[in-house]
């Protein structure tokens, strides 16, 4: 056999080899997101209510006039699912919306709350790490159990004092789009305005919060730093470099006594090792649901406004 072949023969069973190793790998991420997925949608069964808050007609009235105008877009329409929509629906507008957290707990004692965009496929519960330096839930699901997709998490203060903005972290899954991968579309202009609004479940209330300044950071920004007091100069500080580097901003710079919430995934393509994403919100409204009582949660300074930093 001549040599040339014998190389060409090598070759071809390298490639194979690698193809199979390729092929193996794929269908185990697909088993094992699938066994994630499912996992998921079980915990969704389980804890939506079934019945709907009750929003009277005044308040239900009250909390359109609090909408964020928009230019001429209807922003009524995105607290919707539409029934034939491709992403995990909600019947009923997300304010009257309830999560059965009585069920959550009894799963988990260490869920902190719930999360929903709409349109989007983030309608998840989220974990509570009991230190800043615990990962338990970075790869486990709700059970304890390892997952791929891991859990939304949020971490406690070292000191216990309450951090004057919430970061809320989510696995960046590259073509898979569950956990916070859909995060990097907030790049996109139009799709920021047709995705304005982020909810917050507890067992109490519900709060809706206004998508305020994307943008690109590295792992080592200051937004990660625990905590921050609320009413302090490092917490102003904070806010006006968020504000300033965003590529563009949805609402007006909020004050250091308003509280915010950032959302953060990966994003590898920006920098391959320490590249993140965070989308930071400012508060808008929030409604108790025993009390029937909506109370804004925005000062006058945070109305709706759109700046380009660029």
């Amino acid at each position: 056999m001549k040599r040339s072949t014998k190389v060409l023969i090598v070759i071809g069973i390298v490639l194979l080899v690698f193809a199979l190793a390729c092929g193996g790998y794929l269908l185990y991420q697909y088993i094992t997101l699938s066994s994630a997925a499912n996992a998921i949608k079980d915990v969704k069964s389980n804890v939506e209510s079934t019945t709907t808050a009750t929003l009277p007609s005044a308040v239900e009235k009250e909390l359109k006039s609090k909408d964020y105008d928009n230019d001429d877009d209807d922003l009524s329409s995105y607290s919707y699912f539409d029934s034939e929509s491709e992403y995990n629906h909600v019947a009923v507008d997300p304010m009257k919306r309830r999560i059965d957290f009585a069920s959550l707990k009894r799963i988990n004692p260490d869920v902190y709350a719930w999360i929903y965009i709409p349109n989007t496929q983030i309608d998840y519960y989220i974990m509570q790490e009991p230190t800043s330096d615990s990962h338990k839930y970075l790869w486990s699901d709700i059970y304890g159990n390892y997952s791929s997709t891991g859990s939304l998490l949020t971490y406690t203060a070292s000191d216990n004092v309450e951090d004057a903005h919430r970061v809320i972290y989510g696995h960046h899954l590259m073509g898979y789009p569950a956990m916070f991968t859909e995060l990097v579309n907030y790049k996109s202009e139009s799709y920021t305005h047709s995705h304005p609004y982020v909810y917050m479940y507890y067992e109490d209330r519900v709060e809706r919060w206004k998508v305020w300044a994307p943008q690109n950071v590295l792992a080592s920004d200051g937004v990660y730093t625990m905590p921050y007091i609320l009413g302090s100069d490092d917490y102003s500080s904070l806010l006006t470099n968020l504000h300033g580097n965003a590529p563009m901003t949805y609402a007006a710079k909020p004050d250091e006594n308003t509280r915010t919430l950032v959302l953060s995934t990966c994003d590898s393509p920006y920098r391959i090792d320490d590249g993140r994403y965070v989308v930071c919100c400012v508060p808008d409204v929030a409604y108790y649901y025993d009390r029937h009582e909506l109370v804004s949660m925005r000062s006058d300074k945070n109305e709706s406004s759109r700046n380009s930093n660029s």
